[in-house]
């Protein structure tokens, strides 16, 4: 009789148990269908939208920066094109697209002009010290400068032409005929020089331009050191 009572005991007992874990499941199940799973749709389809956005911004960011970039290209090329046939003006030995740095300014002008970044010192020569500026979107794709190491003035301004740019045959030598006259003197193959009132001359050789006081004559001159 115990032992029958015992077993109906643990018998009604595990079908409560049953009960309460089927009861659990199915509200756990019912939870699941009719909010958790829905809240967790809805959240991924909120991160979707927003990843969506997220890429429809940085695809118009890039589309605004590709237009940006195509309108410089346009405005470098025509400035490119000014430069090319109006390097210079009438009797101005400097030229007059780039940012006037002339023979006798001291050489912290340089820096007012141009970044750190694009400047090299070179004090190989300690007499003769120069500081190079790296150009961009010019026909010369350099200029250097030398200086008096206790004045900082400087003495010769160099710009060097860029081979890499079709400017076609005797460009240099054409743009500054043009604005100072023909060369009052020759020098060896590909060598020219002007002279001017302002106290300094302006030598063509070999593709670069060279400014600087008229006492002074390039080491490369092959033509009368005296005149």
């Amino acid at each position: 009789m115990s032992d029958s009572i015992e077993k109906n005991t643990l018998m009604w007992f595990g079908g409560l148990l049953l009960g309460a874990v089927t009861t659990t499941a199915t509200a756990v199940h019912f939870l699941h269908e009719n909010f958790i799973t829905p809240i967790k749709v809805f959240e991924s389809s909120q991160k979707v939208e927003k990843l969506t956005e997220q890429l429809n911004s940085q695809s118009n960011i890039v589309d605004d920066l590709n237009r940006t970039k195509e309108k410089l290209d346009k405005a470098q090329l025509k400035l490119s094109q000014i430069e090319h046939s109006n390097l210079f003006i009438k009797n101005n030995i400097y030229p007059a697209t780039l940012e006037v740095i002339k023979v006798g300014d001291n050489i912290s002008r340089i820096y007012e002009v141009y970044d750190n970044s694009q400047t090299t010192s070179d004090n190989d020569t300690p007499s003769q010290p120069t500081i190079a500026v790296d150009l961009k979107n010019s026909v010369f794709y350099r200029v250097s400068y030398s200086y008096d190491p206790e004045s900082k003035l400087i003495k010769s301004v160099a710009y060097m032409l860029d081979f890499e740019i079709e400017l076609g045959k005797n460009f240099l030598e054409l743009a500054v005929s043009n604005a100072l006259g023909a060369p009052t003197a020759l020098g060896d193959k590909d060598q020219f020089r002007w002279q001017t009132a302002e106290g300094v001359s302006a030598y063509i050789i070999r593709g670069a331009y060279i400014v600087m006081k008229k006492e002074l004559v390039p080491r490369v001159w092959g033509g009368d050191r005296t005149q």
